[in-house]
């Protein structure tokens, strides 16, 4: 029973799919901005007419008594507005809510506009701060991406600053900082393969003061150990 009530919907669907196809321009517009209305008055809770037509029905339904008869149901749907005026007055008579806006109040959602606004704000000053990693799925695309040459400008020369830190000796990081400067400022007129070749000679820079660094660091270790075994023996 269910499969044949699921079949009977999907071929309703497939016929309005078919009847929208062929619509004129027009009326194609017309049924999209029409099609959803709202009973509540809100924009983002409209509904289509099936939906609004069973709201109307639920109202109708609260005058509903003994065994009803075609003429009951026509007097009630002439004077649904009025009567619904009515019981609404009565509620608010004896003190009461509205069943159905009891139940809208009990599923609206809080409206947390403020707090995101505050949020967006702080998340935009701390925009600097935040780091966006990149997840590579194979050894492929991490080399790839690694790869300077296929980097933009702008990611070359974020690449070759992070390099210059990375000097410790002022004499020559100096010099390398202020041309990375000049080529920040005419970043449009550089090519890009010259600032590769920068980023070469600085990773160049990088990796023969660090073997310096190296090499001291071994020299004074072994002193320190002549040092020691000297006062030993």
């Amino acid at each position: 029973m269910a499969r044949n009530a699921a079949s009977r919907y999907a071929m309703i669907d497939l016929y309005d799919s078919v009847d929208r196809a062929c619509y004129p321009e027009d009326l194609g517009r017309f049924v999209q901005s029409t099609e959803s209305i709202s009973t509540s008055g809100n924009a983002s809770k409209g509904e289509d007419m099936d939906a609004c037509l069973e709201e109307v029905n639920k109202d109708s339904k609260v005058w509903q008594h003994g065994s009803m008869v075609a003429m009951d149901w026509l007097r009630i749907f002439r004077n649904l507005e009025n009567l619904s005026k009515v019981r609404n007055w009565l509620f608010s008579i004896i003190g009461l809510k509205n069943p159905k806006d009891e139940a809208a109040d009990s599923q609206r959602k809080y409206d947390f506009q403020d707090e995101i606004l505050a949020w967006r704000i702080k998340l935009r000053k701390e925009k600097s701060d935040v780091s966006i990693q990149t997840l590579f799925v194979t050894a492929e695309e991490r080399a790839v991406a690694e790869d300077i040459k296929n980097s933009s400008k702008d990611e070359i020369l974020r690449r070759v600053l992070e390099k210059i830190q990375q000097i410790s000796d002022e004499e020559i990081r100096e010099p390398l900082s202020q041309k990375l400067d000049h080529l920040r400022k005419n970043i449009n007129k550089s090519k890009k393969e010259n600032l590769v070749i920068f980023y070469n000679e600085i990773l160049e820079e990088l990796q023969q003061s660090q073997a310096q660094q190296e090499t001291a660091y071994v020299v004074e270790e072994e002193g320190q150990s002549f040092k020691i075994h000297g006062r030993f023996h």
